[in-house]
């Protein structure tokens, strides 16, 4: 999970200097990427529960439950920034098999609604974690009492 989100903030933080006008937005895809899987690891393990077995949140269910969403949503994320980078040096790129569908379509319409799909379940998963995290801390605050 480690070299997954360095990759990913590695990619974002490039997409970031290549696309200048759209850095806040990839600075900002880094921040939630990354705080929302810390905070989802930690809240797993003040509960001592598998991270994909702690879901209070139905969409988050539904999102871990359903393979091939969950495997579309991952891949989406990475390829919309691959193809970013790519669209930055041949903005005029078409897919070799069907050269009137152009890399920027297919990122548009296949890798965009993923893409954002995730960062929905980004939000969803800092969410949850925060308030798995205040009962801990709640249910801490009464033992002392």
């Amino acid at each position: 999970m480690v070299t997954d989100r360095v990759s990913t903030a590695g990619l974002c933080a490039y997409l970031a200097v290549l696309y200048p006008d759209e850095a806040f937005t990839y600075v900002s895809l880094i921040v939630i990427d990354i705080f929302s899987h810390w905070f989802h690891m930690y809240a797993s393990s003040k509960t001592n529960q598998h991270h994909k077995d702690n879901q209070a949140n139905f969409f988050l269910q539904w999102y871990y439950g359903c393979y091939p969403l969950f495997g579309y949503c991952c891949l989406a994320q990475e390829f919309f920034y691959l193809a970013k980078w790519i669209l930055r040096f041949e903005p005029d790129a078409a897919l070799s098999f069907a050269p009137d569908v152009t890399l920027e379509l297919v990122c548009q319409y296949v890798f965009l609604p993923g893409m954002l799909l995730k960062q929905v379940v980004n939000f969803a998963q800092w969410w949850n974690a925060a308030g798995m995290l205040a009962v801990v801390d709640a249910e801490a605050a009464q033992k002392r009492k």
